[in-house]
């Protein structure tokens, strides 16, 4: 992002050669400080990225997996995202059988440690998996080098106290992030992303589990697993 933010800069300098620097430069605080005059006052952003990304079938940047396989519910619709096939890849050359895996993905949405390499589990690890601090300082990396703010979720699992929510704001500020996004999993009845399929058989009664609040769980008997 530094290098995007040097030839950005440059950019605007050359702008400013020939057409002059932005109205107000001499009045602003890049008029001491960012040595030649530039035509923008402000040349980066990083912007909302979810929509766009799920559109172009590519990366959301700064954001880590929300799921490895997920629901998206829009408009009333649902539909089941499969498994992110990176994964696919990974898994097909380092486990002779691979299905098991990825129907346990498919169900929950994470890599069960427990079934897979550590640290295969530890590349593909979700965003409920990456302790809130360490989403705010991977947008503070950014904001380091970035002129408006850095768009970023900082998704917090179902089970996260309000105190570590606090945590979070107070961290973003004293690393000078110019804003900060939080959302807990579960804290609405209706949300657009969801981890897993939800369609895993209980294990005590075989019935279908739903997810509720990042937990899977059976309406027949009760029974429920946190994957958080």
């Amino acid at each position: 992002m530094g290098f995007v933010q040097e030839q950005a800069k440059l950019a605007s300098e050359s702008l400013a050669s020939t057409r002059t620097p932005f109205p107000s430069y001499p009045e602003s605080r890049l008029a001491s400080t960012s040595g030649a005059p530039l035509r923008n006052a402000c040349v980066t952003s990083i912007a909302p990225t979810g929509t766009i990304s799920l559109l172009a079938d590519c990366s959301s940047g700064i954001e880590p997996f929300f799921a490895l396989s997920y629901r998206r519910e829009v408009i009333g619709s649902t539909k089941i995202i499969d498994v992110q096939p990176a994964l696919v890849r990974f898994l097909s050359e380092k486990i002779p059988d691979p299905e098991p895996v990825l129907n346990r993905v498919r169900a929950t949405g994470r890599l069960d440690s427990a079934l897979v390499p550590l640290s295969l589990s530890e590349l593909f690890a979700t965003a409920h998996e990456i302790a809130p601090e360490w989403h705010v300082r991977m947008q503070a990396a950014f904001q380091l080098h970035t002129d408006t703010s850095v768009s970023k979720t900082i998704n917090l699992s179902n089970s996260v106290r309000p105190d570590a929510i606090g945590d979070a704001y107070q961290l973003a500020f004293e690393t000078r992030c110019k804003g900060v996004t939080v959302f807990r999993d579960g804290c609405k009845n209706r949300q657009v992303l969801r981890a897993g399929s939800g369609d895993e058989p209980c294990p005590e009664c075989s019935e279908p589990m739903i997810m509720q609040g990042g937990c899977q769980t059976c309406p027949s008997c009760g029974y429920s697993i946190c994957n958080v």
